[in-house]
């Protein structure tokens, strides 16, 4: 390719081409340099690749213990790579929305925190449990997640030239605590240690074999030397990084930060009263970076761009240190005073908000008493501001009822007649004597809340970023891993309650889920294992997509006082032990737990042993399976499954296996690749 670039006035012109590995810079007259240039006008490559993803995961899954340890999910991905006709490369990148979800067992999200709120499990109590969603861009302006883009000058050397980089990120939520980070550590040593296969191949001996060692004695050094290339040159011209704002929960033991000493670590444990350092929402605010020209290296680049942001990090050091657990000691008071105040508070405006329910339903009006409950669900109050607004327009809702007596009668006569004109009498007198209570009622239960709000944020305990990160939802449930080995299978709704409602344990080593209804909202499971079998029934739809959640119906007048009353404080939810109602003929079964999972579907989980199995028996759509006493152990229902003929086929011929001589090991390989092809065979 020759480039051409013209000085009228001279009448000349500058080539430019390029030969194999050097580039040639040429004046010619610029007569000549027109008819040769409209001779190559269509020489000039040009390019452009853009691909679009409408979400991109990666989990990140540990082998010992099998589970899901991290899942990472982009929205709406653009990538776009261009080469001009002058040799002039461009990249753009574009995410929308970016998340990480901590799959361990015993993390939260903001469904699961609303949820025990409305039963009246949390009220009053500073929340300690560990949220699911550790990182989360905020949409703050309905920027991307993250906006890269440059453009590159082809060179004939290494160089990397840059003329323009732009690089925008949106403000996001980051927690860090022991847990994920430990088993991350994990998961990495686990990824970096050697195989088996490179075990057996190296016979676990380290160094340099004696045959190797009496090759090389003797030659020079230089022997086989190459001299390495040289470094890469990055030459940036213009690179602009914008406003990086990330707002930092951490939680770390003492005993793991190494880099401090004994001493220092003795003394932020007597500053703090705990054994950990924590953040508590602490605001990093990196200012937005114009970078000088550069040429050089990429580590002194690198180096240089450290050195920017360090200084930015130390002038942020005091927004981190007021956040931090080090203070501790003196905000005691303060943190104890605002517990204690939020306590009083929810109780009050809790008794409140019931007393007005009981009270609505006096009305008789089924139309009001709904309206009422959106109104009560969709308030928001954050301040004493917010709660003065409320309660204004909650009193003023109220005396509207004075009216009643009026207008009921009214609407009565013109929708029901003359029947109607009295229904109306009846709940026109019980409007004007009981709204205009509740509205009063309503206005106090407000400004309680409006104080509550406004004290939990001079103590600490509660603000605008602990309420949006605790409220974030995950991106989808964890996982579920079959085998002992931990396979993979494409990710499902119903594998994932599986797992979320029966337990990790009880699903360890899982090689087939069977689905034996597919409709409605409970579906009954057959999860068969190598030694046995377990029936069970799983809720859908109530958090098979947690960001997808439906609206929830508010809770029964009454219902959540008197739960907060009787409970008081966190709920820890407990397993019934005896698992009534089994198809097993040799009593009940023995089901550990390493998270809760669900008492009502372990309640009703059967199990069945294959040692006791002695005959199948296929019957139309049922499959019965005897035990050694001659009873029936156990019956399943194919019926409402919608498995195939060769799934079936699989799923029969491997139990009859169980029967022949042999270990009581079932080999489901033949049933799971059925499955996969599908269901109509």
């Amino acid at each position: 390719k020759t480039y051409y670039y013209t000085f009228p006035l001279l009448n000349i012109a500058l080539s430019c081409c390029r030969q194999k590995d050097r580039i040639i810079l040429e004046l010619v007259d610029h007569v000549a340099s027109s008819h040769e240039a409209a001779g190559k006008e269509c020489q000039g490559s040009r390019m452009k690749v853009e691909l679009k993803l409408g979400r991109l995961g990666l989990s990140l899954v540990q082998e010992k213990p099998i589970r899901e340890l991290l899942y990472m999910q982009m929205q709406l991905i653009r990538l776009e790579f261009a080469t001009t006709e002058h040799d002039v490369q461009s990249l753009k990148l574009a995410v929308s929305e970016g998340q990480i979800d901590c799959q361990l067992a015993g993390r939260v999200d903001g469904k699961t925190r609303n949820k025990r709120l409305a039963d009246g499990q949390k009220l009053g109590i500073v929340d300690q449990e560990k949220p699911a969603v550790l990182f989360a861009n905020c949409a703050a302006g309905d920027l991307p997640f993250l906006n890269f883009s440059f453009n590159r000058i082809s060179t004939s050397s290494r160089d990397f030239v840059i003329p323009c980089a732009k690089f925008q990120v949106d403000a996001a939520d980051f927690t860090v605590d022991d847990e994920w980070l430990e088993q991350l550590q994990a998961f990495a040593a686990q990824a970096q240690s050697m195989s088996g296969l490179e075990q057996s191949r190296h016979s676990g001996r380290i160094g340099l074999s004696v045959p190797h060692i009496q090759q090389m004695s003797g030659s020079s050094i230089l022997k086989g030397y190459k001299v390495p290339p040289l470094p890469s040159v990055i030459q940036i011209e213009s690179l602009s990084i914008s406003t990086i704002d990330l707002t930092v929960w951490c939680s770390m033991a003492l005993r793991s930060i190494n880099f401090l000493s004994p001493q220092l670590r003795t003394m932020i444990m007597l500053l703090s009263w705990k054994s950990k350092l924590e953040l508590d929402g602490a605001s990093i605010k990196l200012a937005e970076q114009k970078v000088p020209t550069h040429r050089g290296s990429m580590r002194d680049f690198l180096s240089g761009l450290g050195s920017l942001y360090m200084t930015d990090l130390l002038k942020q050091a005091h927004v981190v240190l007021g956040r931090s657990s080090l203070l501790n000691l003196p905000r005691v008071p303060f943190k104890i005073g605002g517990v204690g105040v939020s306590i009083l508070g929810e109780t009050l405006t809790v008794g409140v908000d019931e007393a007005t329910g009981l009270l609505d339903l006096l009305t008789f009006d089924n139309e009001y008493q709904k309206r009422q409950q959106e109104i009560r669900s969709q308030k928001k109050i954050s301040n004493v501001v917010d709660g003065f607004l409320e309660a204004g327009s909650s009193l003023g809702n109220g005396l509207m009822g004075l009216t009643d007596v009026f207008t009921k009668p009214m609407e009565g006569a013109m929708s029901g007649g003359f029947g109607g004109f009295f229904k109306g009498i009846g709940q026109g007198l019980a409007g004007t004597l009981v709204r205009p209570v509740t509205g009063i009622a309503t206005a106090v239960s407000d400004l309680g809340k409006g104080f509550t709000a406004s004290v939990n944020q001079v103590a600490g305990t509660d603000t605008s970023q602990m309420r949006r990160n605790q409220a974030r939802l995950r991106t989808r449930l964890p996982r579920l891993l079959f085998s002992e080995l931990g396979l993979l299978q494409p990710w499902s709704d119903l594998d994932a309650e599986v797992l979320r409602q029966v337990g990790h344990r009880n699903t360890s080593s899982v090689e087939v889920v069977v689905p034996l209804t597919l409709f409605g909202p409970t579906r009954k499971i057959l999860l068969l294992f190598p030694e046995h079998l377990l029936h069970c029934e799983v809720r859908m739809g109530d958090n098979s997509n947690a960001r997808d959640s439906k609206f929830e119906a508010p809770p029964r007048a009454g219902d959540q006082f008197f739960s907060h009353l009787q409970k008081g404080g966190d709920f820890l939810g407990t397993t019934a032990g005896a698992m009534g109602g089994l198809i097993v003929g040799g009593g009940p079964a023995e089901l550990v737990q390493e998270e809760p999972g669900d008492p009502e579907v372990l309640k009703r989980m059967q199990i069945f042993r294959f040692g006791a199995l002695r005959e199948v028996e296929e019957v139309g759509d049922d499959l019965k399976l005897m035990d050694t006493a001659g009873k029936l152990g156990a019956l399943i229902r194919l019926s409402a499954s919608g498995l195939g003929y060769d799934a079936r086929t699989a799923l029969a011929e491997g139990l009859r296996a169980l029967v022949r001589p042999g270990p009581r090991r079932a080999t489901w390989g033949p049933l799971r690749a059925a499955l996969s092809r599908g269901g109509d065979e």
